[in-house]
């Protein structure tokens, strides 16, 4: 058995597989009716559309394909993939071919570079991702209204290097002046400038760990987490809480920009004064995963 990336001349090959497929091995969880309905989703066209945007790759038995599958950038995304028509010829299945495909799907680009891998996986097929490591998105379990179950997994590997680029980005910014009064620009542009995509947070550090409160811890942040304080700054009509934020260094220690870029522990922070008179006062802290999650139709987009 061999599994290599899609040709033109499979894209016949594969609709008859996905057809053939569905019909026996998803008979059990769909009506007739709404396998047909999915079939035809799966046109020879459909694969020529998706050869210029996903790595899709087959399985042969000798001249006859047995299995495929594709990843994609999730919605255009350069930090979140999406995997897609995975499956697997009825009379080869329980063969460990699933699992091959699987494997070669995440040693793609597509998936070493997301933090976020997503599925959209049937009844059928659910349980066997959840033992290749995909868990529920959002902790549900039940399929939407098109028959379908959400799920993804985290890459852990990936995450950590986005915080280890976000905090060399920062620590390279120390001393610097021309983020003083912009904490949130300062900590949003060391996770986007030094690793090449766009998050989306609030209008100030306050409305960010608003819109994050979901997520908020108040122990002591891990390394690269976003750290959140109330805090009275000047507007037009008198004090207004913008917060202040920075990114932990993980040992206590905060990098981020008040007059320049400096590094303080957060009870350094506390004692730190504004215009105002006042003082920062700790929120807590969220994971990057979170700041990672937020989409811009969740809430407020960055300026």
């Amino acid at each position: 058995m061999q599994i290599r990336p899609l040709r033109v001349d499979d894209h016949a090959g594969v609709s008859e597989l996905i057809a053939t497929t569905l019909k026996i091995s998803n008979s059990r969880d769909y009506t007739p009716e709404y396998i047909e309905e999915i079939i035809a989703g799966y046109s020879p066209a459909f694969f020529a559309e998706r050869a210029e945007d996903s790595h899709f790759y087959v399985v042969c038995d000798r001249e006859m394909l047995i299995g495929c599958g594709g990843i994609t950038g999730y919605r255009g995304s350069t930090s979140e993939s999406y995997l897609l028509s995975i499956f697997v010829r009825p009379e080869y299945q329980g063969r460990g071919i699933g699992v091959k495909i699987m494997e070669t799907l995440e040693s793609d680009v597509f998936f070493a570079r997301a933090w976020r891998t997503e599925l959209s996986a049937s009844i059928t097929a659910a349980g066997f991702y959840e033992k290749m490591g995909y868990r529920f998105r959002d902790g549900i379990t039940s399929p939407d209204a098109a028959g379908v179950i959400w799920m993804e997994k985290i890459n852990r590997k990936r995450i950590s290097e986005m915080i280890e680029n976000s905090i060399t980005w920062a620590e390279e910014c120390l001393g610097e002046t021309k983020y003083a009064g912009w904490c949130l620009s300062f900590i949003e542009d060391a996770l986007e400038m030094s690793n090449g995509f766009e998050i989306f947070g609030g209008d100030s550090a306050k409305e960010s760990a608003e819109l994050y409160s979901d997520a908020i811890r108040q122990d002591r942040p891990e390394r690269g987490a976003f750290v959140f304080f109330d805090c009275l700054c000047p507007g037009e009509d008198g004090p207004v809480n913008w917060g202040h934020c920075g990114i932990s260094l993980g040992d206590g220690r905060v990098i981020h920009a008040w007059d320049t870029v400096r590094i303080d522990t957060a009870e350094e922070i506390e004692q730190m004064t504004v215009l105002t008179g006042d003082h920062p006062r700790y929120i807590g802290w969220v994971p990057v995963e979170r700041v990672l999650a937020q989409k811009p139709d969740d809430g407020k987009d960055k300026d």
